[in-house]
């Protein structure tokens, strides 16, 4: 109905309002958020110029860090190759092979993908979850879903 509508691009709009004053962090996550508000809302400057800014943050073995600087994980590069996918990006981009090759290496040997938990990132270095396992293999897989060519 047309009153849920009103209601809910209300709701959007108040979330776009708070993304727009919030102070970036240095979560990677936060940054491609970011890019893909930008690419929905924003100007195409904008959004090429915070894409410019993730694409900065690769790590040279391909992946992304749960923070900027941080240590590649899998989780985050999905979500970076997701975003990327979305922007455009596919096989014919550096950064895109650079992903594929950190994702293929990172694999596990029975296809999923070993992702520790926020704690990690803390006190408990060697914390694994099924919870962060499911998740970091979902979007890892997600963002090959969409940079991988449809035909091979």
């Amino acid at each position: 109905p047309a009153d849920t509508r009103k209601g809910l691009a209300a709701e959007r709009d108040k979330g776009l309002a708070f993304l727009k004053r919030a102070q970036p962090e240095k979560r990677t996550d936060w940054l491609l958020l970011r890019v893909l508000v930008a690419k929905e809302y924003e100007t195409p400057a904008k959004a090429k110029e915070l894409l410019r800014e993730l694409l900065t943050e690769q790590n040279i073995d391909g992946g992304w860090g749960y923070v900027r600087g941080g240590t590649s994980y899998p989780h985050v590069t999905g979500e970076v190759l997701y975003c990327l996918g979305r922007m455009g990006l596919g096989e014919n981009d550096a950064a895109v092979r650079k992903a594929w090759k950190y994702l293929v290496r990172a694999q596990q040997s029975d296809g999923w993908w070993s992702c520790h938990t926020r704690e990690t990132f803390s006190a408990k270095p060697d914390l694994v979850r099924e919870t962060s396992i499911h998740w970091g293999t979902a979007w890892a897989t997600l963002g090959l879903l969409h940079t991988l060519p449809t035909k091979p």
